[in-house]
């Protein structure tokens, strides 16, 4: 198979909706020259002459150094040390310090971060079937492969309660760093035993009154088989909860985009991010990019639950699989179901109306055997996620970007379905993963290399919320 590059006309980001700057913070990447400047002289540095920076720090200080310039497809390494988060004074004109440091010609980039929103929409509890993996036809999916336990999806959000019945069994545990008050493995967190919590910098993964993430989390990886409650699409395959939502709720985008590069840092496969916001990053688009080109993870993202046609980030970022809802009939909007966002950057969609998953008593975790019926993009996402573990687990030879290829290639065309036409190439095609296990041909037993298409026709991946995109098709 090639893998060849071709251009598209650069998208107008500066059209797009705009989320509101956090006041007092930039992130900045510097030029590779400089890095060894403001590692010594931090918030003195003389770039900063001229702006009140109280503080600076390196958000990715473990990463590694990319080996290399590009991998064996010629995508370029990212190299995420050079990224730093600036704290200035609340009062300092954001757009006027972004051009002094831009000015000097020292950094690569300087942009100001948003608050991101999960996307989730709860709805009637007194469904309580899991139609959605009938939907995904994930049952011929199990009876080829039931996942890998070393397949780990890593799971961004709000608050987990992991000590809920049904989501004990899957957790990826840390046994490198036992709950001691030391960092025994020395990757710089104290304790990360069970996951991490990015926002407030400890291992407490728990918000009261918010199981957001709990149910997303189950979605993808609730403990299958087990005698009770519900089964996470990818069955055997482990999760890693990382927090990123503060006592409030509220997600500042930067700690987003660090937990993605943790769960990539950790070896997940797959990393899950139901929550978003309007404004594009370059700091995001680096971390997608380290993700999936450095550490070789997909990254999916949920596509939002306004009526409107417009990108969410990180799920329109090149590279990443972006996912929004369907109703159970494969309707997008039969004007019942939740409001689902739509865009030409959308690559699938699954049904995020009516799915039945874990939820959480008020302020108790593990309170007895908790369930609800709630909706939204944030649960359709983490449908894909169990699902591309699934393959990542069966296909060892596929890489990220390849996993998300077959993905779509077996993904089912509904824009025939109901009123769906009006939204034609804007909602991606439904997943279905018993399709992707019914072809006839294993990509790895057929050549054993995993730039080998699984099929005839013609790729286009991903998103085309970039200047650039993959044609891959086979040799005659």
């Amino acid at each position: 198979m090639k893998a060849l590059s071709a251009c598209l006309l650069l998208l107008p980001f500066l059209t797009m909706a705009q989320d509101a700057a956090v006041p007092g913070i930039l992130i900045a990447k510097v030029n590779e020259s400089s890095k060894s400047e403001i590692l010594a002289e931090s918030a003195d540095w003389g770039a900063f002459k001229g702006l009140e920076v109280l503080s600076v720090r390196q958000m990715f200080p473990n990463a590694e150094d990319p080996k290399g310039r590009t991998d064996r497809f010629g995508n370029p390494f990212v190299d995420l040390s050079r990224t730093f988060r600036l704290h200035l004074s609340e009062n300092t004109d954001l757009n006027e310090a972004i051009r002094l440091l831009m000015s000097t010609g020292l950094f690569e980039w300087v942009e100001h971060t948003t608050r991101s929103e999960t996307f989730s929409t709860p709805n009637d509890p007194n469904l309580p079937s899991q139609n959605h993996l009938t939907q995904i036809d994930v049952f011929n999916a199990w009876a080829v492969t039931t996942g890998d336990s070393n397949t780990v999806i890593g799971v961004t959000d709000t608050s987990f309660d992991i000590f809920h019945q049904d989501l004990q069994g899957n957790l990826k545990y840390n046994y490198d760093d036992p709950v001691n008050g030391a960092d025994d493995d020395g990757d710089g967190f104290v304790d990360n035993y069970a996951g991490w919590d990015i926002a407030d910098n400890n291992n407490t993964l728990f918000v009261a009154n918010n199981f957001h993430g709990t149910g997303v989390l189950a979605v993808s990886s609730a403990t299958t088989d087990n005698g009770v409650g519900i089964a996470g699409v990818g069955y055997h395959c482990k999760y890693l909860p990382v927090k990123i939502g503060n006592s409030a709720g509220s997600i500042l985008t930067a700690d987003g985009y660090e937990s993605i590069t943790y769960c990539a840092d950790r070896d997940c496969k797959v990393i899950n991010c139901s929550w978003g916001t309007t404004t594009f990053s370059q700091l995001g688009q680096d971390v997608v990019d380290y993700a999936t080109i450095n550490k070789d993870a997909l990254v999916v993202g949920a596509a939002g639950n306004l009526a409107v046609e417009e990108y969410r980030y990180p799920a329109s970022f090149h590279r990443a699989l972006s996912v929004t809802g369907v109703h159970n009939n494969d309707v997008f909007d039969n004007g019942s179901n939740p409001t689902f966002t739509w865009a030409d950057s959308v690559d699938l969609c699954a049904q995020g109306f009516n799915v039945y998953s874990t939820a959480t008593v008020g302020g108790t975790q593990g309170a007895g055997p908790v369930y609800t019926t709630t909706g939204g993009t944030s649960y359709a996402a983490p449908q894909v996620s169990g699902a591309a573990a699934l393959i990542r687990s069966h296909f060892s030879c596929l890489t990220a970007i390849e996993t998300a290829a077959l993905l779509l290639d077996y993904a089912v065309d509904i824009e025939g379905v109901g009123t769906n036409s009006n939204y034609a190439g804007k909602i991606g095609k439904r997943l279905d993963i018993g399709a992707v296990f019914n072809m006839p041909m294993n990509p790895c037993e057929i050549t054993g290399l995993d730039e080998q298409s699984a099929r005839n026709g013609l790729l286009l991946f991903p998103n085309p919320s970039s200047d650039e995109f993959t044609v891959r098709t086979n040799d005659s």
